[in-house]
């Protein structure tokens, strides 16, 4: 990783119950509110459709005087082109429909997925319809139309006022109110100070090595009790050992733990530079499937189209590998990837120049 400073999404275990990241579904939306207090809630079309996909995300940080922003996310299908722009229609119950103009929107990096600002007037009206009972919430284009569902929308946006500490006083979204408490203030995220690790190739022992038998028993020792490590448990095809130093002392070991259909993890351990000690198991055997410059990656895709999968981050801190990301979707929408990031956790990692 090249930047010096990182800003990473993720649910802290040291930091107030309230700050501990939490991750609720209602309907067809959902929320993440991660451990600096900030919320996010995503809404979907109903149905898991692909070409009526259309997201929408309402972001809020704690503390009584945050706003809520909101965003408009449309998939690109098949590489073909998108709109530009989409027309915002809003009907409350049995009112008549009311249009609030345009939003523009522009691709992602990888022109899979279109995204646009709302402003403070649409975001006001879309909160507004949300609300209703019946509302009919529309986006248009060139004659097509993408319906967001409001269903769930009320359950997640109290969920999010009684996680930033917010109902019955004047800043609530659903349950408003004249109460004088203090809401949840805004909490700092946790700094992980990143070393580097060595630039020097990985080492790889293969079955009939000479370190191979006895490392590979080690490993599935200390993988016990924390996952099902069928590779390691057959002697059956026994698979390779990978090994990236860490520094002079320490390197991680890798080797596969398990395959599915679409999802596979590996084993990560922390062993001695002579291979005769295995010092702690890294990352999360259930999910870890990729490591590179010192950040072990993890996480599980929903079903195939991976438009709804989870997503954890480990990061080498010079003695261990610390949680520094954790977040996902479990909405399976269309959208490749997910929509959104939807972090419960956060951090700021400060990485120094990697050791040679």
């Amino acid at each position: 990783m090249k930047p010096a400073f990182l800003t990473l999404f993720l649910a802290a275990p040291g930091i107030a119950l309230a700050h501990s990241g939490i991750h609720f579904n209602h309907g067809d939306w959902e929320l993440a509110c991660d451990n600096t207090g900030t919320c996010r809630a995503a809404g979907y079309q109903h149905g898991e459709d692909p070409a009526q996909a259309i997201s929408v995300l309402l972001t809020r940080e704690a503390g009584a005087d945050s706003s809520v922003s909101a965003h408009v996310a449309l998939p690109v299908r098949d590489g073909g082109s998108a709109p530009e722009a989409l027309g915002l229609q809003l009907q409350m119950d049995d009112g008549a429909a009311q249009t609030h103009g345009d939003i523009a929107l522009k691709p992602d990096n990888k022109n899979t997925t279109r995204y646009g600002d709302l402003d403070a007037a649409q975001t006001e009206a879309l909160l507004t319809a949300l609300k209703a009972k019946s509302a009919r919430i529309t986006l248009s284009a060139g004659g097509k139309d993408w319906k967001l569902s409001p269903t769930g929308s009320t359950a997640v946006l109290l969920k999010m006022d009684e996680f930033q500490q917010r109902v019955g006083t004047p800043s609530a979204l659903i349950r408003p109110g004249k109460r004088d408490k203090a809401v949840l203030a805004p909490q700092a995220a946790p700094v992980i100070h990143a070393p580097g690790v060595p630039a020097s190739a990985a080492q790889t022992l293969n079955p009939g090595d000479a370190d191979y038998g006895a490392l590979r028993q080690k490993l599935a020792a200390k993988a016990q009790g924390k996952a099902e490590c069928s590779a390691l448990d057959s002697d059956a095809n026994p698979a390779a050992i990978t090994l990236y130093p860490l520094n002079n002392k320490q390197q991680l070991a890798e080797t596969p733990c398990w395959t599915a259909a679409y999802n596979s993890a590996n084993l990560y351990a922390i062993v001695s530079a002579d291979h005769k000690t295995v010092q702690a198991v890294a990352g999360d055997p259930n999910d870890s499937h990729h490591y590179q410059n010192g950040v072990i990656e993890g996480g599980l895709l929903g079903r195939g189209l991976g438009d709804c999968a989870s997503k954890t981050l480990h990061i080498w801190n010079g003695k261990t590998f610390i949680l520094a990301y954790e977040g996902g979707s479990e909405q399976c929408k269309g959208f490749p990837g997910g929509a959104w990031r939807l972090p419960t956790r956060v951090s700021k990692v400060v990485e120094a120049k990697a050791a040679q």
